[in-house]
């Protein structure tokens, strides 16, 4: 065998086990994106299971917002339904501002009532569900950290050549907040 040969096929050699390399880094950063949207999903669900504590807590000092009980509950209603279509989706994101802003009454009067402010149990989800919305934050800046890795190993050469049919992972939007 001559050397010409031999180069041809050490390159063609090298191409392959380069290109296993390439699409099993895409692999991997694929389901780590996949992961890292669940794990927003999961600082979702956490959130939606706090708030008919919250909702429990603030009704008897509350009886006359019952309008703005129902609205967190409906919220709360909404925003499970669409993480159960699918987090990250733009109706999802959507059901979540709408959450975010149905509790912001009830954070306000909670604030403005001093007596609620002192029950254990109050304080204790106030800690809670501040905890919870830190970890969303979290969460959704490691879900479009992960998102931004994948798409960049899918989108530059040579990943491009592999990658061919992945989807992008659409990042994780900000939620628009209304003032309620």
């Amino acid at each position: 065998m001559d050397i010409l040969a031999m180069a041809l096929i050490g390159l063609a050699v090298l191409l392959i086990v380069g290109g296993i390399l390439l699409h099993n880094q895409i692999t991997r950063l694929k389901h780590r994106t996949a992961n890292a949207r669940h794990q927003v999903e999961v600082q979702l669900a956490r959130r939606h299971d706090l708030i008919p504590n919250l909702v429990e807590v603030v009704e008897a000092a509350m009886r006359h917002e019952r309008e703005t009980l129902e609205a967190v509950v409906k919220a709360r209603r909404e925003a499970i339904e669409s993480l159960r279509k699918g987090a990250g989706s733009s109706e999802s994101a959507a059901a979540e501002a709408r959450l975010s802003s149905a509790l912001v009454p009830i954070l306000m009067f909670v604030e403005a009532h001093p007596e609620l402010k002192a029950l254990d149990n109050m304080r204790a989800l106030q800690e809670e569900l501040s905890s919870t919305e830190n970890r969303i934050a979290f969460a959704r800046q490691h879900y479009n950290d992960a998102a931004t890795a994948f798409n960049l190993a899918r989108d530059q050469f040579p990943g491009s050549l592999f990658a061919r049919g992945a989807e992008p992972a659409p990042l994780w939007e900000k939620p628009e907040l209304s003032a309620a």
